[in-house]
């Protein structure tokens, strides 16, 4: 790929995020997501609250604005010195609109925004999406804002307060002093409640203005004498399955929430969770999709590289590069207490994943399309030939931990073809969008490559995904 065509395609991403952010601002906000036909919000669906595959996402916290807000820092840098000076102002503006939808994050009149006091919302949300998106993304602007993660040009000037807390003047009269942080840190305290498990692992979902009335059998709702609710109660009927990856990949906020607060507690219960799930791995060595929190037991006996499963392994290796320059705790909550003292525990979880994947999961050149497969979590044989869209995480996964040719094996010839001699799943994904058009199946057969009846279309969502990662893939390589 030259020169020119890689500026093309920084400048298509660039333009395809702000093609869908000013729409979002525009028509939308403050409401969670842009309706893309009707130029209408987006909100959740209070008539069935059991449409999770809405509700779990959208918190009512204006979170397109907050997923963007990183990533309007990271176009900040841009080459181009005008886009520079666009894409920082809208992050300013950005987290100013947000305090004043959602308060500073302190417990004074500040606090109270013209939506509610922080995340103090009646809203029933996934643990896994509003961690990664929600306090993930606060934490991430937060240190764009204090030059922690650098913004080309943007050196902030710290004239701390009489408190010693940070003061950074910003235009519009607008003082950044930390109001992302204590955003972040309300939004995670609203979700520890739903770590409280006798497993270790999660519950799937926590209301925010709540915590979980709903699963009656956590250590939370337990009497200090009898030790239980109530001899009349009876088993929750709210869903106790969760998975691998939704459970597994809280470790990095968690940790990263500690270590910018001093609070322990969330980088015990992070970890917690991604100990709890690697110990009940297979015969094989991998982790499987389904598992109920309340059990530990696994609901599936599938598992693969993809949905379900995809991200606790990305978490491994990148815990382990988190937490390589600095020393972890050993710490005790609800009777649990693990070693984490050792970065390099979290880089032998992946390496025992990737040999585990490569013995059962991989078929090689032998095959029509190499690619790897659906197999049983207790006895690797071979259960289906299909892979997801979410696989496409793998070879950047590779890429990071030093596997890349691996990593980089050819896949699509020069006429746009699947080449039979590769086994690459980002660039055949890539390679079957430019082939059959954006609105393309999110599962597909190995063999004949045609889509997987009854799989939703990757549109605009997976499309705004693919931009903010190309962004953030030409931050990283610039």
């Amino acid at each position: 790929m030259t020169d020119g065509q890689i500026k093309d395609l920084r400048q298509e991403a660039e333009h395809l995020f702000y093609h869908g952010y000013d729409n979002y601002m525009k028509y939308a906000f403050p409401e969670d997501e842009l309706r893309p036909l009707s130029c209408k919000p987006l909100t959740r669906d209070r008539q069935d609250p059991s449409h999770i595959g809405l509700n779990d996402a959208l918190g009512n916290y204006s979170l397109s604005l907050v997923d963007s807000l990183s990533t309007l820092a990271i176009l900040a840098s841009s080459p181009s010195q005008v886009q520079r000076k666009k894409s920082l102002r809208h992050f300013q503006t950005g987290v100013a609109f947000l305090v004043e939808q959602y308060g500073d994050g302190s417990e004074g009149s500040a606090g109270q925004g013209l939506r509610a006091r922080g995340f103090d919302v009646d809203s029933k949300v996934q643990v896994f999406e509003t961690m990664i998106r929600g306090v993930g993304g606060l934490l991430s602007a937060h240190l764009f804002a204090t030059g922690e993660l650098p913004i080309t040009g943007y050196l902030p000037e710290d004239t701390a307060s009489t408190s010693g807390s940070t003061s950074i003047q910003w235009p519009q009269d607008f003082v950044y002093n930390g109001q992302l942080l204590r955003l972040a840190r309300d939004l995670a305290d609203r979700l520890v409640p739903a770590f409280h498990t006798d497993t270790g692992i999660p519950y799937p979902r926590v209301n925010l203005r709540h915590g979980i009335p709903f699963y009656s059998e956590s250590p939370l709702h337990r009497d200090a004498e009898k030790g239980v609710c109530s001899k009349t109660q009876q088993r929750s009927p709210e869903l106790t399955e969760t998975c691998s990856a939704g459970a597994g990949s809280l470790l990095l906020e968690f940790t990263a929430m500690s270590r910018l607060t001093g609070d322990s507690r969330y980088e015990t219960l992070g970890k917690r969770a991604f100990w709890s799930i690697w110990d009940r791995k297979g015969p094989t060595g991998l982790v499987g999709a389904g598992i109920d929190a309340e059990t530990g037991l696994w609901t599936s006996s599938y598992t693969g590289i993809g949905a379900g499963i995809d991200s606790f392994y990305e978490y491994a290796g990148k815990a382990y590069i988190l937490l390589s320059t600095v020393n972890s705790t050993s710490a005790s909550i609800d009777g649990f207490s693990y070693r984490w003292d050792i970065s390099g525990s979290y880089l032998q979880v992946w390496s025992d994943s990737h040999t585990a994947i490569n013995h059962h999961l991989r078929r090689g050149k032998m095959f029509i399309h190499p690619h790897y497969v659906q197999a049983d979590l207790f006895t690797g044989a071979t259960r289906a030939h299909w892979f997801d869209s979410l696989s496409a995480f793998y070879p950047g996964v590779l890429t990071l931990l030093g596997h890349v040719e691996e990593a980089t094996e050819k896949e699509v010839s020069a006429g746009g073809e699947v080449d039979p001699n590769s086994s690459n799943p980002h660039t055949t994904f890539i390679a079957l969008l430019e082939i059959h058009g954006i609105f393309t199946s999110e599962k597909w057969y190995c063999v004949t490559l045609r889509g997987a009846a009854g799989q939703n279309a990757a549109g605009l969502g997976s499309m705004m995904y693919a931009a903010e990662n190309v962004a953030t893939g030409w931050k990283a390589f610039s």
